[in-house]
Parts: C-alpha cells; structure tokens; sequence
C-alpha cells in the first residue's frame, strides 16, 4: 500500500539529488508516483521558504569547494530560523497537507488506488554544510511539534538521509571536521532527544541513513544514485534493508543504516566459503562418483555414524576448553571492590554505576575477544576432528566417499527427525547440540518454546511412515491394486506431512527468535528494575539508619545528662548541704555541735550502715529509673542500627 511520502532538501546540493530523483520517478507507475512530493527548503540571507522548484536552487556542481565562502555561522543560522519559525508554520503546514491532497494523489484515489494512512517524511542533507547543521534541529523541532499538534490522528516517520563529504567533489579537512561535529550533535540528540514541548522530548528521526562514495562520487553517478534512491523511495520500510532493533548497544539505540551495501549485514567470506564446499561436494557427487543407494540400512548407519561422532570423547573434550584462556574461566561476574560508608548510598551507587560502565567497556569487552579466540581455537579442533573422521571413513571401505558425503548432510540436517522411523529414536548431530544448548539458555532465561505443532506432525509422519512399511510389506507378500492405490495415497499424505512440518519447524524457529530477543529484553529490563529497586531501597535504609543515629545521639545526650544529675550534681549538693548545717550549727551553738560528733562516733558503724543502706537505696532507685526510661529505648535503636 503506497504510503504519502515528502522529500526535502536542506541545501542545494541536496536539491539538486532530490531534482534527480524526480526527474527517475518519471519512470515509475503512477500508483508509485504519485505520492512522493519533492520540496528544498530556500534562504536568501534573510528570510526561509518551501519551494517545489528544485532546478531553480539546486547545485549540480557538487562541489564542496564553491560553498566554503557561503558558509555562515551555525549559531547565526539557527538565531534566524527560530525568528522565522511562526512565518514558517504556516507554510510547512500547507506542506504536509500536499501529501495526501496533491492532484496526483485525489487522481490516484479516484482510481480506487489504496493509500496508507501514515506519512513518510524525509529531510535530505549534505552533513558538510553548516547551513544545514544549523536550521536540521529547528525544522525537525518544528515538524515533531505539528505533528502533535495539527495532525495528531496522522501517523508518521521522520528519516533523515545524510550525504557524506566522500560524495562531492574537492572535500577537505574542514569539510570532515564539520560532517563531525553535525554526526557528533545528532548522536547526542539520539540519545537525548530534543524539546517538543515543554519537557516532552523525543529522538529527532526515527531513522537515518547514511550514504558514502562507495560507487563514486554524485557528480560522476547521479542517475546511478537517483535510481537507486527512486527505488528506495517507493518500497515498504520493511523491505528497504532498515537496521531495525530496540536493544541499545553501549547505551546508543539502532538509528544508522547504511544505504544499499549488503557486505554491512552478510558474512561475505564466510558465505563464499560454504557455498564452495557445497559446490565442491555437489561437483564430487554428481561427476564423479557412481549413484549411491539409500537403503534404510545405510540411512539407519549414517544416523548412528552423526551420533557417535558428537558424542565421542574427541568432541566433548574440545568444548571442555572453550570458556577457559589458559586454565581460567574467561567469564568472570562484575565484583566491584568498593567500600561504602555511612550517609553515601548515593555516591555509592553512583560509583558502583561508573565501576559497571567502566566493566562493560574494559573487562567485558576483553572477555568476548577472549572468547572469540578460544572459539577460533575450538573451530581448529573441531575441524581436525572431522578431517580426520573423513578421511577414516573415506578410506574405510570402497563406498567411502558415499558414507561422507551422506555423513556431512547428516551432521548439518535441519530436519534430523525426518530420518528416524520410530518415536523412540533419539538421533543425534551438530544441529540438534545446538538445541541442546539453546535449551540451557532457554531455562536461564525462563523462556517455554511451543512444540506441541511440531510434535503432532511429527507423530503424523511417524505414524504414517509405520503405515507405508506395512504396506510395503504386504505388497511384497501379494500384490494388490488396492494396496497400491492405498500406499500412493499415503506417499501423499506422507509428502504433505513432511512439508508441514518443515513449515512448521521453521516457523518454530522464527517464534523461538523472537521469543528469546523479547526474553533478553525482559530480562534486561528486569535486571535495571531492580537496580533501581535496590538502590531506592538502600536509599531509605541510609535515610532510616540517619534517622537512628540521630535517636540514639539524642539518647546518649540524655544519658549523660541522667548521671550527671543524679550521679554528681544531687550527691554533691546534698554533701554540701548538710556540712552546710554542722557548720551553721558549729557557729551558732557550739556545745549542740559537740554533742552530735560526741554521739556520732560513739554510733559510727549504725550511722555508716545507714548511710550505706540510703546509698545502696538511691542507687537502685536510679537503675529503676534509668532502665524504664533511657536503657530499654538505648538498646531497641541499637538493635535498629546493628539491623540496618
């Protein structure tokens, strides 16, 4: 379903493409066509506008060098642009109205021609070009925040195609330095998004799209790469080779995808490499080698050949060695050695953040390659092993290039189960390991793969080829038209089978993918939950723990205060108080002085015992007290803090 589709240009140079690309949709259908709208954005030194007239700005030069005394500073630039936003609105608003209500498009939709809801809008620029550094941020602010406003029912995408100075002519260090910077802001807009409205802020594009001088420069190749354009243009985003993914690698989400290179998605020489194997061993059948015969005692040997080899002692023992670098493990956990001290959880958490940054970028990198090498390692053993098992089998008996051959197949067959005639038989090869493994990750990650489809049309196959054998078994008895119609009719049935289930093993497999992507994700999202978790928590035990340390300060105070008064300052003032007394009674009668000493120390040890008895006395009252009032809520808050 075509969608409405807008081309701007931000620049000349990229007026003068997009001229190009119009000028190659010409010689599309019309249904394709007519929904694509081209438009460059003009400034004359002072004001902005939209114009349809490509040709009347654009530069066919492509030279970078005619520009370098054009250019204006960014800051200027963009002073301007947001001075003419409100002139600007309007413009951009009629616009985007052209997407869907051109006359090509009202043409298109009294033909009955479907178009899609959605809006695709493209901003083409020379990322050199400091004009365009300058005002790509306001219009894409811009545009974001129409969107929201004036078309809030309209669904859309913003893309950005980003011309590199490779692409023009006479480019220079400058030109680089500024391509840079221009990818070095929108990088960090990325990530961070710009302001919408008030605080809501949003990625800049959804895409961007990078195109370098892989094929040469646009001077030389403009209708090459007008063509090539014109063909990405009218294609559904899903076919168009976008990098698409939400997992972000080293904190930056999946938003550059080069345009039209495969060699950036595929394994060129190690496809090459496959593909000359098969070639080699198809070569070797075909011309020289007598046709094999595929009796079900060969099959049933070649299966048990595949078992044996990944489960000899050879292969097990060159996987023991594949998560080790020289005797120690290659994965170690993140085991941060920081200390944390009381009132700090969040510089603790902020540093166990930068020690887990640090880990990803140092350590965890230098376990993968780590890792890449024992695999490299693991490969060269592995490819030994079974060099060496060729070559036994191929000089084993006369057939034996026959048994390799069928060896080989057997060991990489995806649908090993096909070949068993029994439910009982647990074949064996490289691709059911695989599984094996994958199964380990998938308890890991608390992931259930469905195979109740598969299973059921594996028992179908089963069933039906038992059914076959009897038959065959009773033709080679008597020979029956009706049994021979009967077994055709289950070769039949047999045939569809097999094709579902391979159908439906390969969907299995694409809904297993994705099934494990969207676990990862989960558990990703699972993991920094609970980080936050954590650390909100252990934000409010520092802040309970605060709080404790303060009661019990408070406490401790009031201790000190309880034993100075009732420890010193009471005693002592009753001390003083009553020699107080015998010196005032000394003064004023004298002989009343002499009678109480006189009786005193003729009484000394009943009076010392009563004194003891009245010490003994406060004292206990004091413990009474202290132990009600401070000891009790003392030892709780102690127990408190020892607690947290």
């Amino acid at each position: 379903m075509p969608k409405p589709t807008i081309l701007l240009a931000l620049d000349p140079h990229s007026a003068a493409f997009c001229a190009a690309i119009k000028r190659q949709l010409q010689e599309f259908p019309d249904d394709q066509r007519c929904l694509i709208q081209t438009y460059t954005l003009t400034w004359d030194g002072q004001t902005f506008g939209f114009s349809a007239e490509l040709d009347q700005f654009a530069d066919t030069s492509f030279d970078l060098a005619q520009t370098h005394s054009k250019q204006a500073y960014v800051s200027k630039i963009r002073t301007q642009f947001t001075e003419a936003t409100g002139e600007l609105q309007t413009a951009l608003i009629e616009l985007l109205k052209t997407a869907n209500q051109s006359k090509e498009a009202i043409a298109a939709k009294r033909r009955g021609v479907k178009i899609s809801n959605s809006h695709r809008i493209y901003l083409m620029l020379s990322v050199s070009n400091q004009f365009t550094r300058g005002v790509v941020f306001e219009i894409v602010r811009l545009i974001r925040w129409l969107f929201s406003k004036f078309f809030i029912d309209i669904p859309y995408s913003l893309e950005a195609l980003l011309l590199l100075p490779g692409l023009f002519t006479q480019a220079t260090a400058t030109d680089y330095g500024a391509a840079y910077a221009l990818l070095k802001e929108l990088d960090y807009k990325m990530t961070s998004g710009v302001a919408i409205t008030g605080t809501q802020k949003v990625p800049p594009f959804d895409n961007c799209w990078l195109m370098d001088e892989q094929i040469g420069g646009l001077r030389d190749n403009l209708p090459s790469y007008a063509d090539a354009l014109a063909g990405f243009l009218t294609v559904e985003p899903e076919t168009n080779g976008l990098l698409i993914g939400a997992q972000k690698v080293r904190g930056k989400i999946p938003a550059y995808s080069a345009f039209g290179y495969g060699e950036l998605f595929f394994a060129g020489e190690t496809t090459i490499n496959r593909l000359s194997a098969a070639l080699a061993a198809d070569i070797l059948i075909e011309q020289f080698l007598p046709k094999p015969e595929f009796t079900p005692e060969a099959i049933r040997k070649c299966l048990l050949d595949a078992k044996g080899f990944v489960l000899s002692e050879d292969f097990s023992n060159a996987f023991l060695g594949l998560e080790r670098d020289n005797g120690k493990p290659v994965w170690q956990d993140f085991n941060p050695r920081i200390e944390m001290h009381t009132g700090q959880a969040q510089e603790y958490g902020m540093e166990l953040q930068r020690a887990h940054r640090q880990f990803e970028n140092k350590e965890l990198l230098s376990y993968k390659r780590s890792l890449e090498t024992c695999c490299k390692q693991l490969q060269v053993t592995l490819t030994a092993f079974l060099d060496s098992t060729i070559n036994r089998y191929a000089d084993a008996t006369p057939r034996g290039l026959h048994e390799v051959a069928r060896l080989l197949n057997i060991l990489t067959f995806l649908y090993l189960e096909l070949q068993t005639d029994a439910i009982g038989d647990q074949s064996q090869n490289l691709v059911t390991e695989l599984r094996v493994a994958e199964a380990f990750l998938d308890s890991r990650l608390q992931v259930t793969i469905n195979q109740e489809i598969t299973q059921k049309l594996l028992n179908q196959i089963l069933s039906l080829k038992s059914r076959q054998q009897q038959l065959q078994d009773i033709l080679a008895e008597r020979n029956s038209e009706e049994q021979v119609q009967e077994l055709q009719t289950t070769q039949k049935q047999l045939d569809t089978a097999i094709a579902d289930y391979r159908q439906g093993l390969n969907a299995e497999i694409e809904q297993t993918r994705q099934i494990r992507s969207l676990a990862i994700a989960g558990a990703r999202e699972q993991a920094t939950a609970a980080i936050v978790v954590a650390q909100n928590h252990l934000t409010a035990i520092e802040t309970q723990l605060e709080t404790a340390t303060d009661q019990l300060n408070e406490l401790l105070t009031e201790e000190n205060q309880f034993r100075s008064k009732y420890l010193v300052i009471y005693p002592i003032f009753v001390t003083t108080a009553l020699f107080g007394l015998l010196i005032l009674i000394g003064i004023f009668n004298q002989s009343t002085l002499l009678q109480l000493l006189q009786n005193f120390w003729a009484n000394l040890v009943s009076y010392l015992l009563w004194i003891a008895v009245t010490i003994l006395a406060y004292l206990g009252i004091l413990w009474l007290k202290y132990s009600a009032n401070i000891r009790g809520r003392i030892q709780k808050i102690q127990q408190q803090i020892k607690r947290l």
